[in-house]
This record gives C-alpha cells, sequence and structure tokens, in this order.
C-alpha cells in the first residue's frame, strides 16, 4: 500500500513529461485531431496494449507516443514501482479549438493494480502560466521588491 501512494506522482510526472517539448506529444496529436475531425485521443501507457485502438495513428505520432509510454515505464521503476502495480495506463487529449494554435486538455490516468485510480490532469491555457515561471525572474522580484530591474 505505502509503494501505492506513489502512483499519484508517477502520474503527475508523466503527464509533465507527456505535454512538455521533450514528449513531443501535442504538436502531433493536434494535427491528428484536425486531420481526422476528432476532438479527443486516447494514448496507452502500458507496453502490453497498442498505443491506440485507432490504427490510424501517423508516423510520428506513434513514434512520439511510444517514446512517451517508454519514459512512463521508466519513471515508473524510477519510483520503485513494477508494471505489475499497475492495471490500466493511458493519456487522453482534448483539443479545445479548431486551428493548430489551439489548446488542449490531457490527463493521465493510472489504475492500480487494486483498482484505485489516479489521475493528473492539466489544461494548456493555464498550465504555462503557473508552471514554468523563470526561477531568475522569481529571484530578481525578491531582490528588487517585487520589480525586476531592466
Amino acid at each position: 500500500m505505502a509503494k501505492e501512494s506513489k502512483l499519484q506522482g508517477v502520474a503527475n510526472n508523466t503527464l509533465d513529461h507527456a505535454v512538455s517539448g521533450l514528449g513531443l506529444l501535442p504538436p502531433h496529436v493536434t494535427d491528428f485531431c484536425l486531420a481526422s475531425g476528432e476532438r479527443r485521443l486516447r494514448l496507452e501507457l502500458l507496453p502490453t496494449a497498442p498505443v491506440s485502438t485507432d490504427g490510424r495513428l501517423p508516423g510520428p505520432l506513434r513514434l512520439a507516443a511510444e517514446a512517451c509510454r517508454e519514459r512512463f515505464v521508466h519513471i515508473l521503476t524510477h519510483a520503485g514501482l513494477q508494471l505489475s502495480d499497475v492495471s490500466a495506463a493511458h493519456l487522453e487529449f482534448e483539443l479545445l479549438g479548431d486551428d493548430k494554435a489551439a489548446a488542449f486538455s490531457c490527463e493521465c490516468i493510472l489504475q492500480s493494480s487494486r483498482e484505485r485510480r489516479y489521475v493528473a490532469s492539466m489544461n494548456s491555457e493555464t498550465y504555462w502560466s503557473r508552471k514554468r515561471e523563470d526561477p531568475y525572474d522569481a529571484l530578481r522580484k525578491l531582490r528588487h521588491g517585487g520589480n525586476p530591474p531592466d
């Protein structure tokens, strides 16, 4: 049970990787959704399942999803867990607009072998502004009373 509590951290880290520039998924998911006319896409993270039940995934998206899957397994094992501790794991993307610059939401949903669910979610409209403040700007603000020098 103590190990299972680490699954929320695994969900958070997997989501962070999937939506970051390192994951390469958002632009490929956006392109796929715009081309197919679908607003949602589900990608499986467990190596025992196909990446997607949709066999129409283009090469770049399939490769990015497989790389994200490998990263999920790495994050899981680094947390001291095994694949047998997880009965289901997937990412759900939803496109929130109709062009390449559209915002999107993403959820990483993990289910433990004891059937407990762990969910990490984000919306790109608010995620980047909260998550990625430059630490040097924050330090300059502290040193200069809230107003960084030019």
